[in-house]
């Protein structure tokens, strides 16, 4: 097991590019329940889901979903979600 909040912080950076937690959960051969709970800062997870993740991320960050399947709605839904609960920042 190890710390989460790295990995939450890889998902929820996903998210706010638009990639939903049912296709990243695919990606990762998990279910889309353990995305959002690592997502939403579980606080332990094992350390070959941490790997897997970092590497999903590597790879899809800097691509847009809408040009591998996903729905511009579903991107756009999910954006939106990731900016609610990004906390804000005091100026």
């Amino acid at each position: 097991m190890t710390d989460s909040t790295e990995a939450s912080c890889l998902l929820a950076g996903l998210a706010r590019a638009g990639w939903p937690a049912t296709t990243l959960a695919h990606r990762l051969g998990v279910n889309a329940r353990t995305v959002a709970e690592v997502r939403d800062k579980r606080p332990r997870l094992r350390l070959d889901l941490a790997l897997r993740i970092r590497r999903l991320h590597r790879d899809l960050i800097s691509l847009d979903p809408a040009g591998y399947g996903i729905h511009p709605t579903d991107s756009a839904r999910t954006r939106a979600a990731a900016t609610r609960r990004t906390p804000a920042t005091a100026a």
